[in-house]
């Protein structure tokens, strides 16, 4: 979802959250690690490809109110 708020031209800064890490906590393994890096290489990859207009994929071409969660829908995009 950051990568099409970026493709739609926002800005996206980053906000700390304080957390506490401790072993029981996360179920987080190598394997799940790698594949979540690799995913996101492949979105970073596609980005680019689209961006240089080398190709085109179908997560660039949906609108910022069809990808927002329902949760916030309303609050965002609701008429006052």
């Amino acid at each position: 979802m950051i990568a099409q708020a970026v493709h739609a031209g926002f800005r996206v800064s980053e906000i700390s959250v304080q957390a506490r890490y401790f072993p029981e906590a996360s179920s987080v393994n190598f394997r799940v690690s790698l594949v979540y890096g690799l995913k996101t290489c492949a979105v970073l990859l596609r980005y680019l490809l689209q961006r240089r207009g080398w190709a085109k994929f179908a997560i660039f071409d949906r609108t910022l109110p069809e990808v927002v969660s329902k949760y916030y829908h309303d609050a965002l995009f609701r008429p006052d």
